[in-house]
């Protein structure tokens, strides 16, 4: 009777025509069962102007209460417009994932091995860049730092660029990128460090002005890609050397088997990554994650 009256009110919202919400509602669960492993909820939400590729996987993932946060997730059903959806009531059923499930798809079905261990994830990550698919990242991030305490985003470039700027826009707080070379706009001192980089297979120098990192900030480090952690450890230094707070370090896509990311975390770092790549095989392309 009770479930039956609220699938009714439900569809009475549902035929509704232009209302319209400055962003999202919380998904209206109602009902829960267990199936296999996976925690299966039956969401209704009203979130107009959004595209109809933003079902499922490509809709944000929300937490739901504050007895949840710490595991229970639910993918909010989106709606398209309230005139183009093709039944007063859309319903979907839809299984509890780990977080960034969809980093963990993309790479899969987009991502090549290239021989010397590297994963080619330039088509949506580092070089052709899909926007909203790091917005959604960004919020991701969100459930693991204090960003109330976070002064400034910092990264290095050129590939953390895009992600960071967006996190940056995410959070309202400004983005400074370490540069490689020195150039003529750059008055004053320099934070440095020098690394090897992967990618380019040579050591380069990472360099922060002085006028834009101080003691007083407080910082969170957040890169697209960390193999060795290289780039992470210069980062870090440059932070240290400021005098700065180092509030933690967000990654996309870590590849674990080089142990960058976890040398980093045996340091002390609070190092968080949405996908951690444990093996690679080149002649099958399969990719394995932790």
């Amino acid at each position: 009777g009770c479930l039956l009256s609220l699938l009714i009110f439900i569809v009475l919202i549902a035929m509704i025509k232009n209302i319209y919400f400055t962003y999202c509602l919380i998904p209206i669960i109602i009902a829960k069962n267990e199936i296999v492993q996976h925690e299966v909820y039956i969401v209704a939400n009203i979130v107009p102007d959004v595209r109809p590729g933003c079902l499922y996987r490509s809709a944000k993932a929300a937490t739901i209460g504050s007895s949840l946060t710490q595991g229970f997730a639910v993918l909010r059903a989106a709606f398209y417009h309230w005139q183009q959806v093709l039944s007063p009531l859309s319903i979907f059923i839809m299984f509890l994932e780990e977080a960034m499930q969809e980093l963990k798809d993309r790479i899969v079905k987009e991502g090549k091995i290239l021989p010397g261990n590297i994963v080619k994830v330039d088509g949506f990550l580092n070089h052709r860049v899909d926007c909203a698919f790091m917005g959604r990242i960004a919020d991701e991030f969100k459930k693991y730092f204090d960003l109330d305490n976070v002064d400034l985003i910092l990264t290095a470039e050129a590939s953390g660029i895009a992600l960071s700027a967006i996190c940056a826009y995410r959070y309202g707080k400004p983005m400074v990128y370490a540069k490689k070379a020195k150039s003529d706009n750059i008055e004053g001192g320099l934070y440095q460090s020098e690394i090897f980089s992967y990618t380019y297979k040579k050591k380069v120098t990472l360099l922060v002005s002085k006028e834009w990192l101080s003691s007083d900030d407080k910082v969170l480090i957040i890169d697209d890609f960390m193999a060795n952690g290289e780039a992470m450890r210069g980062l870090c230094d440059i932070v240290t050397a400021a005098g700065a707070t180092l509030l933690g370090i967000g990654c996309a896509v870590e590849k674990g088997f080089q142990g960058g990311g976890d040398a980093l975390r045996e340091a002390g770092y609070d190092v968080r990554s949405l996908a951690v790549i444990e093996k690679m095989d080149a002649e099958t392309g399969v990719i394995t994650f932790r």
